[in-house]
C-alpha cells in the first residue's frame, strides 16, 4: 500500500503547475455550470428553473371584511381591510454586529387575486440561485427574517421603502409627527393609500430543495411559517344617540387629554418575549420620544345625533347581562354587531338609530381619556340649552395597542348625558389555531 501511495504521488508531482491550474479551473466552470443546468433523457444541458422561496401571508378580514348583521355593507369597514399595496423583505439573519444580506425583495399591488379559499396568501418570491444553492448536509442554508408592509406610503405614512431598505432601516421606523396622531387634522377617514399594515418573522429555517423553497418557523420544522399581518393603527368609534323624549342632542367638540398617545411608534413589533407586551397585547412605542404635551385639538362636532326611543339598548351592560354564557372576545364581537346594526336603517327602522364618527390613531400604552362638550335642545320650537361636558375613559392601561377598536357609546336619556366606555375589541379576531400545514 506504501508503494501505491508513492507510485500516486510521485505521478501528480510530475504534473507541470499550469496543467494542474487549468484543470482544477475546468473543474470550477464544470461546477458551475451543473448547478444551473441540468440534463434530460438524452444527456442534453438543460437550464433549470428558476428558484422561489413561497412566502405565506395571512391577513385577518381580507377575504371577508367585518360588517354589521343588516343592511348595506360600509365602504369604511371593507375600506379598513383592503390591502393596496404588499412590500416583502427578506434578509438573511444574523447576530450583530454583521451585516444581514438583502435575500429577495418582493413588491405588489394585486395582493388579493392571490387569496386561498383559508384567506392566506402564498406568494412566490424570486431568489437568486446563489441563496437557492447554499446548502450541503454539513452547511444548511443560512435562517432568514421576514418583514412585510401593507399600504405604506408617504402620503399616508410619512415613510417609504424600497429593495434599497437595509434591515436596521426597517427595524427602526416609525409613525411620527401629523401621521396617525393628534393633529390638527386627526385622520377619521381611510387613506387613500389604505391603512398601513405590518408583520414580521425572525429567524425562520429555510428549507426545500430548488426550484421551491419554502419557510418554517425556527422550533418547528413541520409547519409552514406564515407572515400574519396586523394594523400598525387602531381606531375609536364614537357612537351617539339622543332618546325621543328631547328634540335634539348636538356634539360641539370631543378632545383627548394630553400625554394620551406617543409621538413615535415603530412599523414593526418586536419577538414574542419582548418588554413591549401587557395582558397578551403587544405594542412597540418610542416612549423615550414623548407623547402629546396638549389636549388634542377638536376630533369633530356633530350638528345633531340619531334619536331612538330606548337608547340604553345599545348599552354594552345590557347585553353582557342578557347574554352571561358569551366570552369577553364573543361579547366584544356581538357589541360590535349590535352598534353596527344600530348605525343602519331596516325594514324595522326608517332610520338609524345611533350616529358613529371615527378616528385613527397610533397605538399606545396609556389609560386613553378625554371630554364630549354637548348641548341639549329639549323641543322643537326651543333653543339649545347651556353647554356641558363628559368625561371619558378607557377601562385600563395598555388596551389601546395596534389593531384594536375601542368604542366609547354616549347617549342622552333621562336628562343624563351617560357615558358608556365598551371594552376593547381585537379589530379583526385572529384565529389563534390558523396555520398552514405541509400538504
Amino acid at each position: 500500500m506504501k508503494t501505491l501511495y508513492r507510485h500516486i504521488r510521485n505521478r501528480y508531482s510530475s504534473i507541470r503547475p499550469s496543467l494542474m491550474m487549468l484543470w482544477l479551473l475546468l473543474a470550477l466552470v464544470s461546477a458551475s455550470c451543473s448547478s444551473s443546468s441540468s440534463e434530460d433523457d438524452n444527456g442534453r444541458k438543460m437550464p433549470l428553473e428558476p428558484a422561489v422561496l413561497n412566502v405565506f401571508v395571512y391577513a385577518p378580514g381580507q377575504s371577508v371584511p367585518t360588517r354589521g348583521n343588516t343592511g348595506p355593507v360600509d365602504a369604511d369597514l371593507e375600506a379598513e381591510t383592503a390591502i393596496h399595496t404588499l412590500q416583502i423583505w427578506v434578509y438573511t439573519h444574523v447576530e450583530s454586529p454583521a451585516t444581514p444580506q438583502l435575500v429577495t425583495y418582493f413588491s405588489t399591488t394585486e395582493f388579493a387575486a392571490t387569496a386561498s379559499a383559508d384567506g392566506t396568501n402564498k406568494l412566490e418570491l424570486p431568489i437568486p440561485d446563489s441563496f437557492a444553492d447554499q446548502t450541503t448536509p454539513y452547511s444548511p442554508r443560512p435562517r432568514v427574517d421576514v418583514y412585510v408592509l401593507a399600504n405604506v406610503a408617504h402620503d399616508n405614512c410619512g415613510q417609504s421603502f424600497d429593495e434599497n431598505t437595509s434591515r436596521e432601516v426597517l427595524e427602526n421606523a416609525v409613525l411620527q409627527g401629523n401621521f396617525f396622531g393628534l393633529s390638527e387634522t386627526p385622520v377619521s377617514t381611510i387613506p387613500a393609500d389604505g391603512l398601513p399594515m405590518s408583520g414580521v418573522l425572525r429567524d425562520q429555517q429555510v428549507t426545500g430543495e430548488r426550484p421551491v423553497l419554502t419557510l418554517r418557523p425556527k422550533d418547528d420544522s413541520e409547519k409552514m411559517a406564515t407572515v400574519t399581518l396586523a394594523r400598525v393603527v387602531s381606531k375609536v368609534r364614537f357612537v351617539f344617540s339622543c332618546s325621543t323624549d328631547f328634540a335634539s342632542l348636538k356634539i360641539n367638540e370631543i378632545k383627548f387629554n394630553s400625554g394620551m398617545i406617543p409621538n413615535q411608534e415603530y412599523f414593526f413589533l418586536e419577538d414574542e418575549d419582548s418588554p413591549y407586551t401587557y395582558d397578551g397585547n403587544a405594542f412597540h412605542i418610542n416612549g423615550g420620544e414623548g407623547y402629546n404635551t396638549e389636549p388634542s385639538p377638536s376630533l369633530f362636532s356633530i350638528a345633531e345625533t340619531a334619536r331612538c326611543a330606548d337608547p340604553a339598548y345599545y348599552a354594552w351592560d345590557r347585553l353582557s347581562n342578557d347574554n352571561p354564557t358569551l366570552t369577553s372576545q364573543e361579547l366584544a364581537e356581538a357589541y360590535e354587531d349590535l352598534i353596527n346594526e344600530g348605525l343602519t336603517s331596516n325594514a324595522n327602522h326608517a332610520e338609524p338609530r345611533l350616529t358613529e364618527r371615527r378616528v385613527y390613531l397610533r397605538e399606545s400604552d396609556k389609560q386613553l381619556s378625554g371630554t364630549i362638550t354637548y348641548q341639549v335642545k329639549e323641543s322643537a320650537d326651543g333653543e339649545y340649552g347651556e353647554e356641558k361636558s363628559a368625561a371619558f375613559r378607557m377601562d385600563a392601561a395598555h388596551d389601546f395597542s395596534r389593531n384594536h377598536t375601542w368604542t366609547v357609546y354616549a347617549y342622552l336619556s333621562w336628562a343624563k348625558m351617560y357615558i358608556v366606555n365598551v371594552v376593547v375589541n381585537r379589530w379583526s379576531p385572529i384565529e389563534a389555531s390558523h396555520e398552514v400545514y405541509n400538504w
